[in-house]
């Protein structure tokens, strides 16, 4: 159990097959005095697959997003998709689209919020039920 301080402080199970590897690496640095890496230990669920061509990604917790933003493409096609809790980027999902998924998926890491992710609510389909 850990809490993820960029979405909220609450509990959660966060498994994945870096996990082991991401603990380790950062438990080595902090025994031998080093410090932290890139982004300290920041734990990330993440999955990709390809199906019929296309590789279909998602990082972090979409699913605790209350706004999802479509910051590239389209709803009938490949589409990069930011996922916010109260304005704060907690998750990504992409559809094709690696370049803006890869971009958006620094920006999560950095802890951005959408108006400093390159995201502008003006230019962007946004809707709650994405």
């Amino acid at each position: 159990m850990l809490s993820q301080p960029l979405i909220d402080d609450l509990p959660r199970r966060v498994e994945h097959r870096t996990m082991a590897a991401d603990t380790a690496r950062q438990a080595a640095r902090t025994l031998l005095g080093c410090p932290a890496g890139p982004g300290g230990c920041r734990p990330m669920s993440s999955f990709w697959s390809d199906q019929l061509g296309l590789r279909i990604q998602a990082f972090d917790a979409p699913a605790l997003a209350d706004e999802r933003w479509v910051a590239a493409g389209d709803l009938d096609g490949d589409l990069a998709l930011a996922c916010s809790l109260r304005g704060r980027l907690v998750g990504v999902v992409g559809i094709g689209q690696r370049r803006q998924v890869n971009r958006l998926l620094q920006e999560l890491l950095a802890g951005a919020s959408i108006g400093t992710a390159g995201i502008e609510a003006s230019s962007v389909q946004s809707s709650s039920a994405l």
